[in-house]
C-alpha cells in the first residue's frame, strides 16, 4: 500500500488508475486474524508425532 501512496505521489500512478495489488506476505505477519484454538498441537520432541501427521 505504502508503495502505491509513493507512486501516486510521484505522478507515476494516477489516482483514477485501476491496479491490482498482490500480498505476498507469509501470512505470518496476519497471525491474529485465523482461530487455531481448534488445532491439533504436536510435540516435536516426540519421534511419533510425525506418523499423528500422516494418520491425519
Amino acid at each position: 500500500w505504502k508503495a502505491a501512496e509513493k507512486l501516486v505521489a510521484s505522478g507515476w500512478l494516477n489516482p483514477s488508475d485501476e491496479i491490482v495489488m498482490f500480498n505476498t506476505g507469509s501470512g505470518l505477519k496476519y497471525n491474529h486474524l485465523a482461530s487455531v484454538s481448534d488445532l491439533p498441537v504436536l510435540d516435536h520432541h516426540d519421534p511419533a508425532c510425525l506418523q499423528q501427521v500422516r494418520l491425519a
